[in-house]
């Protein structure tokens, strides 16, 4: 299980744990267990269907995705050459050690969530930024609106931009100098990958300065302890603007080009991608389920904002009953506990198991669209689950609150459109897709103290993975 999580629950389409302290967040966002997959193989029992919300909400449950028949388009070229998604799972080495880290891969493309929100401002320096902000202009306000949607990608980079004045001493590039950026796995063995232009000569003075050493064998930057010691902190030393674990005082091995600055506290992961920028054949765009996915998402058209990759193996799926405990099969207490909180109960007829599961944040002619993404073998499995997702999501509860997700989702303005399944001979996948579609939020503080953030539909599927 992963070790991000503290409690078993079921999220939207697949099991996840949550741990929130914040009631009111817990009580709007809560997504504790869904009948989506919770378990593959149960079905809602009569006592579900009888909320009264569900009926309060006509538009949602009139949308043709919970009656129709799924969309199927068969492409042959590849639509996924070219993306800037695509050229960063390049980098990414298809490993043991990448999938011993629970491969939870976080995509984002911090110059789309700008130009996704219309009045924001893009601002190419930390102090171009501060000059807007001390002006009191509108965009700035607007810019923060945009980028409040970030949900993923390495959290420590997005925090820092608080600090980021000290970020061209501290690492040699702005913190506006980054346009996309990608989190790889969990601690200790996380990746960090950030995308921009850069002056080499300028992290090179930064990084020495740091007492950094450059590797003449593996071409890393190693800090003062050593490429092999990227775990040790200096709690004393710590620095917040530096986005590779600096808060805690560590210095990993980086590697460093004019378009890449890559660190991880794992030696052995450092060494796989410089291997990975070299020759890309043993990279993640070399399997065929997260190719389908970068595919399927480009057929969408729009910008990409951000992107979340999930390893159907991290949580344990099953065509049966769920995982509950460390791999291991659920015992018929974990059973009887969930029909008991859940109103699920066991079904003759369990759906397919999925190869990878994504969500993916975009914004195509003037509105947001969140998307579950489900990879199969076979349109007939996509087909499988296609059928039996509007059904569960039309009665799915909350656990705790008892929240309908169908009202979860009319509250923040958003509907539920029309299941489709993409198919590319290139893969021989199936990908089922559901979209989450609401439109930009209006740049209008109204009663509120801060302007609406964008991406909604896609915090909502964030927050219960990962709240």
């Amino acid at each position: 299980m992963n070790r991000l999580f503290c409690v078993p629950v079921i999220i939207f389409l697949f099991i996840v744990t949550g741990c929130s302290g914040d009631k009111d967040i817990a009580e709007e966002n809560e997504m504790a267990t869904s009948p989506l997959t919770a378990t593959p193989s149960l079905t809602a029992t009569p006592s579900l269907t009888a909320t009264p919300s569900l009926t309060a909400t006509p538009s949602l449950t009139a949308t043709p995705s919970l009656t129709a028949t799924p969309t199927v388009t068969l492409q042959e070229d590849d639509p996924a050459e070219g993306t800037a998604l695509l050229r960063t799972l390049k980098h990414i080495p298809d490993t043991d050690l990448v999938r011993d880290t629970d491969l939870i891969v976080g995509y984002v493309d911090f110059r789309a969530a700008e130009k996704a929100r219309n009045g924001a401002a893009q601002p190419d320096s930390w102090e171009a930024f501060m000059t807007l902000r001390q002006s009191d202009a509108e965009e700035t306000s607007i810019w923060m609106a945009a980028t409040m949607r970030i949900t993923t990608g390495p959290r420590q980079f997005t925090q820092s931009m608080l600090v980021s004045e000290d970020m061209p001493s501290i690492m040699g590039f702005d913190w506006f100098d980054v346009d996309r950026a990608v989190a790889v796995g969990v601690p200790p063995n996380d990746i960090v990958m950030l995308y921009g232009e850069y002056q080499l000569d300028a992290i090179e003075t930064a990084l020495i300065g740091r007492d950094y050493f450059q590797d003449r064998t593996s071409s890393l930057w190693c800090g003062p302890p050593g490429c092999e010691n990227g775990l040790d902190q200096d709690l004393l030393n710590r620095q917040n603007a530096n986005p590779f674990n600096g808060h805690l005082g560590a210095n990993w091995p980086l590697f460093v080009t004019s378009e890449l600055v890559a660190g991880s506290a794992n030696l052995d992961a450092m060494l796989e991608i410089i291997d990975s920028v070299k020759d890309d054949t043993h990279s993640l765009a070399n399997r065929n389920e997260y190719r389908a996915v970068v595919q399927a998402v480009a057929t969408q058209g729009g910008m990409v904002v951000q992107v979340q990759f999930i390893n159907a193996d991290t949580f344990g799926f099953l065509t049966d009953y769920p995982q509950f405990v460390s791999g291991v099969d659920a015992t018929e207490t974990d059973k009887a506990g969930l029909e008991y909180d859940s109103g699920l109960t066991a079904s003759a007829n369990p759906l397919p198991a999925y190869e990878l599961a994504a969500f993916a944040d975009l914004h195509i002619a003037g509105e947001d669209v969140a998307l579950v993404l489900l990879v199969f073998p076979g349109q007939a499995s996509a087909e499988t689950w296609a059928s039996a997702l509007p059904k569960r999501i039309e009665q799915y509860q909350t656990l705790r609150f008892r929240h309908p997700l169908m009202k979860i989702i009319e509250e923040r303005n958003g509907h539920i459109d029309d299941i489709e399944i993409y198919e590319n001979p290139t893969t021989e996948k199936a990908v089922m897709i559901l979209p989450l579609r609401s439109p930009m939020p209006a740049n209008d503080k109204g009663e509120q103290l801060v302007l609406p953030s964008s991406g909604m539909m896609f915090r909502i599927l964030m927050d219960g993975l990962f709240a």
